[in-house]
């Protein structure tokens, strides 16, 4: 007695086959959520470090100098407060004393600008006109 074709299971590799593409869309899925993970975890790495590392012009604020130290230090909070006055304290004291040559230092520095603007081209001026106006406006916030 045979039994009818539709009521056997096809064996061979065309079996395996159909089943083969449902299996892998879950791998493939869990692998794409992975990828797109890491390379977001990266990427939001890369950014904080860039922010916490970008260059400063000028001098960098007491509470940056104050945390350095306590990096290599390992500073009390009392420390780190007796510290943190004493830079303030001194900084003032530098400046004070920057200020009777501070018209000379001025214009040294414009100087040395005016030599740097006409090594650039017109797109670079304007770059280094703006990086300029940045920096100048944080330095003298700090102060």
């Amino acid at each position: 007695m045979d039994e009818p074709a539709s009521s056997v299971a096809p064996s061979g590799p065309e079996s395996v086959q159909s089943d083969a593409p449902s299996r892998l869309k879950p791998i493939g899925f869990i692998a794409v959520v992975f990828l797109l993970g890491g390379v977001s975890g990266v990427a939001g790495a890369r950014a904080y470090w860039l922010n916490e590392n970008k260059p400063s012009f000028g001098r960098p604020s007491v509470e940056k100098r104050v945390d350095s130290m306590d990096r290599y230090l390992d500073l009390s909070d009392t420390q780190a407060r007796a510290i943190s006055s004493i830079i303030r304290e001194t900084d003032e004291e530098k400046d004070r004393a920057l200020v009777p040559c501070r018209a000379d230092l001025d214009a040294a520095r414009s100087k040395g600008n005016t030599r740097i603007r006409e090594q650039l081209d017109e797109k670079q001026r304007v770059q280094y006109d703006q990086a300029k106006a940045q920096t100048t406006s944080s330095a003298s916030a700090q102060r």
